[in-house]
């Protein structure tokens, strides 16, 4: 078996914790452990604290007024990590800084993006740094 060649957490500003979050769900995303929904309609309620989200989807945040149960990066790492919802969005977010977690997180939030395509993205952002989408979705 290979050995993986990723970025350490401290180079993709991340805790230890949302890196060690992010290779597990590298993992279920490359192991086909969480389906795609790719039409999921916004919620009326968020959902009960410590629930489980149980659908991925790049247009959606766990713990967000949109979710339901269905998480992109963002919330399936804060659920992994077992941070409170949109703490890895805000921070992202309140940086400014457009880096690679931003895209990551943000440049693709598609609904259409399967899970395949997700973890060629998620790879390439803990091997390099950068999600590069357009490798990730050239279909």
């Amino acid at each position: 078996m290979l050995s993986q060649n990723f970025k350490t957490a401290a180079e993709l500003k991340l805790t230890d914790a949302e890196f060690a979050a992010a290779i597990t769900l590298l993992g279920m995303l490359e192991r086909d452990e969480i389906p795609h929904e790719p039409h999921t309609p916004y919620c009326i309620e968020k959902p009960k604290q410590g629930e489980k989200p149980n659908k991925f989807n790049m247009n959606l945040v766990y713990g967000s007024y949109l979710c339901d149960t269905t998480a992109c990066f963002c919330g399936w790492i804060e659920y992994l990590a077992k941070s409170a919802p949109l703490s890895l969005a805000n921070k992202v977010v309140s940086a400014g800084v457009r880096d690679g977690r931003f895209e990551l997180m943000y440049a693709a939030t598609r609904s259409d993006i399967t899970t395949s395509e997700a973890a060629i993205a998620l790879r390439n952002f803990l091997t390099f740094g950068e999600p590069r989408w357009s490798e990730a979705l050239s279909r």
